[in-house]
């Protein structure tokens, strides 16, 4: 059963032509005869903006090429594939509508198997749609971050055929679709579960052979003419688990479909072969190649496991990583997952948009885990629902079988409309969650459903960023920027004592910093006239930014500058810390908000467009090593006269007991200072209150350092922190 096969397929990749739609244009333009040499060259796959002559297009596009093709052989099948459009498309082949398009990350399949069989020369032909944004607040188009996002450009539009476009020759019996999902792992069995939908020109029987790694397994399966769905268990013992990097090895394991017609009366059997068989008769007709690993994932009250192994999640949500994310090469589609793991995290979000392949090789090969959202982003129009089923379904598709993903995420924060710079009160974003909503309520619930319904195997969260409502109070993850536009950074330990499910798993906001110095201008003339200076097209408040750094309290530019990627780096320092020392009672993880950008502005990120690291960067990744030890409550500012007590806890997320730990804090100010020491055993994957420590701010000093250090073996961690010492007597 060798696959001697059908003709190699044929890459439409490469230069089109291209130009704007009109009334007129739009019955003629795809005919044989028509003339387009006043049309554009343009690149497939690709963006439209990224031709000068459509840089500011909001229009559609009519796309054409010309190819010529062999005449399928018999008993052979032709089929057009359109990997994506982006993001509505309408297609004609010779003449003939073959039909549209919708979902940009939905692949689309036409059979051309009389088109290719009349002729060698062809004309294909796509009108592509992408209309731009223009209510934020009920969205009609299924696009995500990639043009709503905090990172993009405004006014951004991605559209463009931005996927391959390819003629695939098959025998008789095509795959049309598959999935492919490891269902089930421990370390004596896996179960890979494999769903492909098959398209048999005639009724009959196939043999279909599975190959996963050394498992051979073939069964006889009867088909109808058209497509049919049909799904399977394949089992591997002994099998070789992927593991977060942190817990172990990623190994990788080839999977190999073949399907085979057999010529003959079908019997009607469906047994399944142990080994090889005698298939007489039996000829190659499609199949189809990918790699998955073998792993088992739980979430259950926001703890991770992974093959029965908890996990405390540490994150941070990326956004796209580039414009023109079509032609972005690998290593920049890559680089958001190296640098999460750089920065000592263990999971990347990937924030409404699905991102290209190699995104997702590099996390299976790093051990990194995969948070994956659909790319649907607060408020959606009712219009989206069947797209938005249909992009789950063709997501799982696609992403199955990489075993870094852990988890499905709909929809990210479908009851917040508007921008950031105009946030409601914190008060009014509460009770929104209490209320059912269309969004939440019914669209979010169908995409829950198809993304369970299509894959068993991982957790799935309906609606990011929802509060405790009625009527069971669950909510999902907590959407926070305490310490900016509400409250201050050690409220979050206040937040857990109150109400501790909304701790369990938290994504934070930082505050905004700019990702460049500031203008020469404004250091001549500080302080700037007006905030907007400041803050240019970046969706900042500029009220609260008022509040918390007026700028006219800074001596210069280049010290509010400072003073705001010292606040960046405070808030995440105090609230990831805070919620390690919950970790798993009741926090199972965090994600952090966000990675880096895309263009200059002033923005919660880590990294700027530039790609060089924020001080917060550095704050995340003191924050999250594998053993910390921290003061709780240390203080934002004291007062001379204030008594300061603080709790003394170790978190050891290593898989190895801390033995004889032997941990010494020092308090150090002008003139003096106090030192504690304590001794004992910390547990692997644990958090161990080691004592309390408590001082009298004294008078006339500045500041006091907390120098902390903790020796376990080859373990020896310090940290630093600082508290200004205010005195308001006079």
């Amino acid at each position: 059963m060798s696959p001697a096969a059908p003709d190699p397929d044929l890459d439409l990749s490469g230069s089109w032509r291209a130009g704007p739609a009109d009334e007129e244009l739009r019955r003629t333009w795809y005919t044989d005869d028509f003339d387009d040499a006043d049309f554009a060259h343009i690149d497939v796959p690709g963006h439209w903006r990224s031709h000068r002559r459509f840089a500011d297009n909001d229009a559609p596009l009519l796309y054409r090429r010309r190819f010529s093709a062999l005449t399928p052989a018999p008993d052979t099948r032709a089929w057009l594939l359109l990997d994506g459009v982006c993001s509505q498309g309408d297609v004609w082949l010779d003449d003939v509508y073959l039909g549209n398009t919708d979902g940009a990350w939905v692949p689309h399949r036409f059979e051309v198997t009389e088109a290719l069989g009349a002729r060698n020369d062809h004309v294909i032909g796509i009108e592509v749609g992408c209309p731009p944004l223009t209510d934020r607040s009920s969205k009609r188009g299924l696009l995500g971050t990639l043009q709503d996002g905090p990172y993009v450009e405004p006014g951004w539009n991605p559209g463009g055929i931005w996927h391959p476009v390819t003629i695939r020759r098959t025998g008789s019996v095509a795959i049309v679709s598959h999935r492919v999902l490891c269902t089930s792992a421990t370390p004596t069995r896996a179960i890979v579960t494999i769903t492909s939908v098959i398209d048999s020109a005639a009724a009959g029987e196939v043999v279909i052979r599975t190959m996963i790694g050394g498992v051979d397994h073939e069964r006889r399966q009867p088909l109808a003419r058209g497509t049919n769905a049909v799904t399977w268990n394949v089992e591997v013992p002994d099998p070789d688990l992927w593991w977060p990097y942190e817990l172990g090895a990623q190994p990788l394991t080839q999977v190999t479909v073949e399907v085979s017609s057999l010529t003959g009366t079908p019997t009607g059997s469906n047994h399944v072969f142990d080994g090889g068989t005698d298939d007489g008769g039996a000829v190659f007709s499609d199949g189809f190649t990918l790699r998955c690993g073998l792993r088992q994932v739980t979430l259950r009250d926001w703890i991770l496991t992974v093959n029965g192994e908890r996990l405390f999640a540490r994150g941070v949500l990326a956004g796209p990583a580039a414009h023109e994310l079509a032609t972005a090469p690998d290593e920049v589609v890559a680089a958001p997952v190296r640098a999460a793991k750089d920065l000592g995290c263990n999971l990347i979000r990937l924030h409404a948009h699905i991102a290209p392949d190699a995104c997702y090789d590099a996390a299976d090969e790093l051990g990194m885990l995969v948070w994956q959202d659909l790319p649907l982003y607060r408020g959606q129009n009712r219009s989206v629902r069947a797209t938005a089923v249909r992009t789950a379904e063709a997501a799982v598709d696609r992403l199955g079988a990489h075993p870094s993903l852990i988890v499905w995420c709909g929809h990210d924060e479908p009851d917040r409309v508007g921008d950031d710079a105009h946030r409601p009160s914190f008060g009014r974003r509460l009770a929104a969650h209490q209320l059912p909503n269309w969004n939440r309520s019914v669209l979010d619930r169908s995409v829950k459903r198809a993304l369970t319904g299509a894959d068993p195997s991982r957790p799935v969260i309906g609606s990011s960023g929802t509060w405790p409502h009625p009527p069971s109070l669950a909510g999902t993850d907590t959407h926070l920027d305490l310490g900016w536009s509400t409250g201050e950074a050690d409220d979050l330990a206040r937040l857990a004592r109150a109400v501790p499910r909304a701790v369990r798993f938290v994504q934070i906001t930082p505050s905004p910093s700019p990702n460049t110095p500031p203008a020469d201008h404004l250091n001549a003339h500080w302080p700037p006239a007006t905030v907007a200076e400041l803050i240019c097209d970046s969706p900042v408040d500029a009220d609260v930014l008022v509040d918390r750094l007026p700028p006219a309290a800074f001596d210069s530019a280049q010290a509010w500058y400072r003073a705001t990627q010292n606040l960046q780096s405070l808030l995440i320092r105090t609230q990831i810390e805070t919620l390690r020392r919950l970790a798993y009672r009741p926090t199972g993880g965090f994600v952090v908000a966000h990675l880096s950008d895309l263009r200059p502005g002033m923005f919660p990120s880590l990294i700027d467009h530039t790609g060089a690291a924020k001080p917060a960067a550095t704050a995340l990744r003191a924050a999250c090593a594998p053993v910390l030890v921290t003061l709780d409550r240390w203080p934002g500012c004291a007062h001379p006269g204030d008594a300061l007590e603080c709790a003394v806890h170790v978190i050891n997320s290593t898989r190895a007991a801390l033995t004889g730990a032997r941990c010494e804090i020092e308090l150090r100010w002008d003139g003096g200072g106090d030192h504690w020491e304590f001794e004992g055993d910390v547990e692997a994957d644990s958090v161990g209150l080691i004592g309390t420590i408590g001082v009298v701010v004294p008078e006339a000093i500045g500041r006091i350092d907390a120098l902390l250090h903790v020796r376990s073996g080859e373990v020896d961690v310090s940290s630093r922190s600082t508290v200004p010492v205010h005195d308001h007597s006079g």
